[in-house]
């Protein structure tokens, strides 16, 4: 792994698509490595050729120890132990179980944030419905929200704190430390979405005592769809059980069908999971330990905040709040949201416009130079100028 200027961590071979584009889009879609793509093709070759090997049980003894392997790197990424991470479909089925689990009944109380993620608003706004519960929401203030707001709107009927670590619209990032000690002051539980956050920077879960995560793998673990972790804090686990029941749920069990359901965060795997995605995230992962998650953030975050500093200075309205830790910077694109579009096309600049076509968002990813940060600044101040 050669490190040079124009490929700062040595993995810019390990992406193909930086050969082609500028890609500043991970926080909607991130590119596969070869290492991803080629786990993945080595998954599928076992199915093609030796799909149920010799001796009988080798098959499922394979699948398992591959699941095992990335419920552990995963619980090293993000501080926790691998008792406690669950493989679900998506981050928000992991969401799902959590809320279902917790018994809600009319008059409790639910609070988010008016950056959270829109699932999550669709998830309790159902609950209201079916329910009863109450959901708070804490505006936003200057593509921010202040601790005290949500502790402001916290009382004895909240049960639940729902938060995304990092912003999906601006990246703004919460002490989920502080949220979490809010919430649990007032009896609450805390649950964080951390699909823009895993892989951006350290965590430490167990530090930040938050009790409930969710966590995609298409996005900054730079692998695909169909596999997400849930982690529970091993003394909740009882408190949340499985919402729904199978065969993989099964620790052990007698002849005349008795069942013992395994304990640990693996009971909300109740079936066959998407294995071939479960193969190209153990690839994806191995980049992970191979750089270093504090070289990564070092990276990622320096990148984030030049270009910040770059298209502040252009003339920008910011979206992002200033001094961000995270790897997403946004702007408002007002009416020049076409000009700003065309040019980036143009000069191959993968991003996202958002917010009704009003904004830009743009993530600085691990296999990103200065080089491509200051091109997108001067694309950008470019299509704002007409020069």
């Amino acid at each position: 792994m050669q490190q040079t200027m124009t490929d700062p961590l040595g993995l810019r071979a390990e992406f193909p698509i930086t050969q082609t584009w500028n890609y500043l889009n991970c926080a909607a879609i991130a590119p596969l490595s070869h290492a991803a793509r080629n786990a993945g093709i080595a998954f599928m070759d076992e199915r093609m050729y030796e799909p149920w090997p010799d001796p009988a049980p080798m098959g499922l003894i394979r699948l398992r120890q591959r699941k095992d392997r990335v419920r552990a790197a995963f619980a090293k990424l993000i501080g926790a132990q691998p008792g406690e991470i669950g493989l679900v479909e998506s981050t928000s089925a992991g969401e799902n179980i959590v809320a279902r689990a917790l018994d809600l009944k009319p008059g409790d109380e639910i609070v988010v944030d008016a950056l959270h993620f829109e699932s999550s608003y669709l998830l309790y706004r159902q609950l209201e419905q079916s329910h009863g519960i109450v959901l708070r929401v804490v505006p936003a203030t200057n593509g921010t929200i202040d601790p005290e707001d949500i502790a402001a709107v916290c009382g004895k009927r909240t049960r639940l704190v729902s938060l995304s670590w990092v912003s999906n619209r601006n990246g703004f990032r919460h002490d989920v430390a502080q949220i979490a000690a809010i919430a649990h002051a007032h009896g609450a539980y805390c649950y964080v979405d951390a699909i823009q956050a895993v892989g951006t920077f350290v965590m430490d879960v167990a530090a930040a005592d938050i009790d409930f995560l969710g966590c995609g793998s298409y996005k900054w673990l730079y692998a695909n769809f169909g596999v997400s972790f849930l982690y529970v804090k091993n003394n909740l686990l009882d408190r949340i059980p499985s919402d729904r029941f199978g065969h993989t749920h099964v620790a052990s069990a007698t002849d005349d069908l008795q069942f013992t359901v395994k304990s640990d965060a693996s009971k909300y795997e109740y079936a066959a999971i998407a294995h071939t995605s479960v193969a190209q995230l153990e690839g994806a992962l191995s980049l992970f330990e191979r750089v270093g998650m504090a070289t990564i953030e070092r990276h990622g975050l320096a990148l984030a905040q030049r270009l910040w500093t770059g298209l502040e200075a252009a003339g920008c309205d910011m979206f992002t709040p200033p001094h961000t830790q995270s790897a997403i910077v946004s702007i408002y694109t007002h009416e020049k949201t076409a000009a700003i579009e065309a040019a980036l096309k143009q000069h191959k600049i993968a991003a996202l416009f958002r917010e009704n076509n009003t904004s830009l968002r743009l993530g600085c990813a691990m296999f990103n130079t200065e080089a491509e940060i200051d091109q997108c600044v001067a694309v950008v101040r470019g299509a704002i100028t007409g020069k």
